[in-house]
């Protein structure tokens, strides 16, 4: 299972002031964000109060803004919120004895606009962090259990590429796996090719290589699914992006899932497929490795 952040958490508000304690105050009621799921949000490992892949959740949160037109802020002002939220975290949570390792969640909506399809002129910041778990190896996970969602998929093409906060759909497929006792549902389009699963981009291992949707299926473009791409090629491990069906899934030696906060996670069961638990090929054993080296401040 993936791990669980604890209802704790430390919140920081974008103000005149720059970012402080959110205040009683009913002034969100009239925020896009709430009101019509306009925002975009990255949620980041924080490692040893440093966040390693700032740089990519960076630059698709600007993207996710550009297309979805809200104000974003200057990197600078997220940049001095990031030791201030940390410096709060260490102080409120019980720190481990070994390297502590946060969830970070920054969300900006477009505010409150004058018309439901005017953005604001100023944008809602709002960051939270709650304590997290070490990321595992995968040689050391149970396996995550996944669940074909039974109804089709088709992401929005103007909403692309955008981790934006409309995730009601994403939502349903989750609740749905979880109601039947998995942790995760798998999305298929209208066609019945796989986009990704509720909350992560998907991977298999077959004939020596690996595959993954392509960015035309509607799957996000994953921090670290981006970061696993270069890795792989580095390391000359062939990868194919292109369509894959269910099939193909059930069809592989190997399932991984990939996201920012659990790095990789493996599966041992996809719908009535259980995949064995032998020892992960040494090639995805070095990619893993070079993946965790990446998140080491």
């Amino acid at each position: 299972m993936e791990p669980t952040a604890p209802d704790a958490s430390v919140t920081l508000v974008w103000g005149p002031a720059g970012f402080g304690p959110p205040t009683p105050t009913t002034a969100w009621v009239q925020d896009q964000g709430l009101l019509r799921g306009w925002g975009v949000f990255e949620t980041m490992l924080a490692v040893d109060f440093d966040v390693p892949l700032w740089s990519r959740h960076w630059a698709r949160l600007q993207h996710g803004a550009r297309q979805l037109e809200i104000p974003l802020p200057p990197e600078q002002v997220f940049l001095a919120a990031l030791p201030q939220i940390m410096r709060a975290a260490s102080s409120t949570f019980p720190q481990p004895t070994t390297t502590p390792y946060y969830r970070l969640r920054l969300t900006v909506t477009s505010g409150e606009g004058r018309t439901w399809m005017q953005p604001g002129e100023t944008p809602t910041c709002v960051l939270t962090v709650s304590p997290w778990s070490a990321p595992l190896p995968m040689a050391q996970q149970s396996g995550l259990r996944l669940l074909s969602y039974p109804h089709s998929f088709a992401p929005p093409m103007a909403l692309r590429g955008c981790k934006h906060t409309s995730y009601l759909p994403w939502l349903m497929a989750a609740r749905h796996a979880q109601s039947n006792g998995c942790d995760d549902a798998v999305l298929l389009d209208p066609s019945g090719f796989v986009i990704e699963t509720s909350r992560r981009n998907l991977f298999v291992w077959r004939n020596e290589q690996l595959w993954t949707p392509p960015l035309s299926s509607g799957c996000l473009p994953g921090v670290m699914r981006g970061l696993l791409l270069e890795i792989a090629a580095r390391l000359g491990i062939r990868v194919e992006e292109q369509p894959l069906t269910a099939a193909d899934g059930l069809a592989a030696d190997h399932v991984f899932l990939t996201s920012a906060v659990t790095v990789v996670q493996s599966v041992r069961e996809w719908d009535d497929c259980k995949y064995p638990r032998s020892e992960w090929p040494c090639a995805l054993q070095d990619m893993e490795h070079e993946l965790h080296q990446a998140l080491i401040p």
